[in-house]
């Protein structure tokens, strides 16, 4: 995953305002609670890389095996460029311990109890989420849980020593990525990769001139009904839909890459009440969309780019093509432009 995509995947968030994908660092069988149903506490551990390798096992180790205790890491840790970095990074420092402790990325908690140095372990209820105790320095939570049933409350101060935190905050410092990211750039150039692959519907040039008649008639597969339920056209019988439904239109079915079948649709006359619509079978791809519009400009008209169904519904073979219709069928006239 690049940052482009981290970037674009902080926009999904749950609702404490968390990245979702940031939420669950290590993959278990746990309930995604912080505390089981048998406790009114939830024990938030806040810990950095500053605090070492063996200081941070030590505290995931009292932390296994108590589903209301959670470790909780600010953001990527140093020298990591994205999140699966991170996280594998955490799967080799927990190896060994077991059960899986929990753990979780979450910048807001640091922010939101005021985070500013670890270990520092947070004391809240459950139901509220309301803080009941705080602890600094302490590596290790029985002797928390010890000070909890006498009576400990508030911020009972530091036990021992306490590191800075060395991660950045993961929400600053993707969006100070985003800020760096040329936005009009990037989408100038997924704009330009559009026809690299594109499949264009290709068509031979006609060899000569040719004029095919097309019909239309189909099996009606199912009734036709109108809006009050009343039957127009029953199932079974043979429907042409140019006897209810007029062909109004000219279409103009052309290659843009070939000059002379370029220059051949700009100097078809118009027809008398009936629009012209241009579709081409291919454009430059390495530079389609100023292909495009230098075409659209010079035909002083939209460009349309032909589809299959339109081939099958046409019976189209071969380009340039001019379709237009009498009472009964489609007039397909293929050009052998710039043939012998």
């Amino acid at each position: 995953m690049d940052w482009a995509q981290e970037t674009t995947d902080l926009a999904k968030k749950n609702d404490r305002g968390v990245p979702i994908e940031y939420r669950s660092i290590i993959d278990n069988d746990r309930d995604d609670s912080l505390a089981d149903s048998n406790s009114d506490i939830e024990m938030l551990v806040f810990i950095s890389t500053s605090m070492g390798e063996t200081s941070i096992r030590g505290l995931l180790e009292s932390i296994a095996g108590q589903d209301n205790a959670v470790a909780i890491i600010r953001g990527l840790l140093p020298g990591d460029k994205s999140l699966n970095q991170t996280i594998k990074q955490l799967h080799t420092l927990m190896q060994g311990i077991e059960p899986i402790p929990n753990m979780i990325l979450d910048p807001t908690l640091f922010q939101k109890y005021d985070i500013d140095s670890v270990p520092t372990v947070v004391v809240r209820s459950h139901d509220d989420e309301k803080e009941l105790a705080r602890f600094s320095g302490v590596y290790g939570l029985e002797w928390i849980k010890e000070q909890l049933n006498q009576g400990a409350s508030g911020d009972m101060g530091a036990y021992g020593t306490v590191e800075h935190i060395a991660e950045r905050n993961l929400i600053d410092e993707m969006q100070e990525r985003a800020s760096k990211l040329d936005i009009d750039r990037m989408k100038a150039e997924a704009r330009a990769r559009v026809w690299e692959k594109y499949d264009f519907t290709v068509l031979p040039s006609a060899i000569t001139d040719r004029t095919r008649l097309v019909d239309p008639t189909v099996v009606v597969p199912k009734s036709i009904k109108d809006h009050e339920g009343n039957t127009i056209v029953e199932y079974g019988v043979l429907y042409n839909p140019l006897n209810s439904i007029p062909f109004t239109r000219r279409l103009v079915i052309f290659d843009a890459t070939q000059k002379e079948q370029v220059a051949f649709v700009q100097n078809l006359p118009p027809i008398e009440q009936k629009m012209t619509v241009y579709m081409t079978t291919s454009i430059h791809r390495d530079n389609g969309w100023q292909h495009l519009k230098q075409i659209q400009d010079q035909l002083n008209a939209p460009v349309f780019l032909l589809n299959m169904e339109i081939v099958r519904t046409f019976q189209l073979q071969a380009v340039p093509s001019v379709v237009t219709a009498n009472e009964h069928h489609f007039i397909v006239q293929e050009y052998g432009v710039g043939r012998a």
